[in-house]
């Protein structure tokens, strides 16, 4: 059972240090080349903004009920 324990152990130091040596390699290829950097952020800024917008619009169009129960409300509120 130790030995099970033990290459546990050694499984997450070792991924725990790979993520490190990932992030470090990031930030030197992030570093080397500034203008593409600034257009990848730049791009998924932009993206996650809009994917948060098009939820908002989809949620308050579709999934939340309108305060309106009949018909009648409906074309009061359209002023027929």
């Amino acid at each position: 059972m130790r030995s099970n324990e033990k290459s546990e152990a050694t499984g997450a130091t070792r991924c725990i240090t790979e993520f490190v040596r990932d992030l470090r390699l990031g930030a030197v290829v992030l570093r080397r080349s500034p203008g593409f950097s600034t257009l990848a952020i730049i791009t998924l800024g932009v993206a996650l903004g809009l994917s948060a917008l098009t939820f908002s619009i989809i949620d308050g169009i579709l999934i939340k009920p309108l305060p309106y129960r009949t018909p009648i409300d409906w074309s009061a509120l359209l002023g027929r």
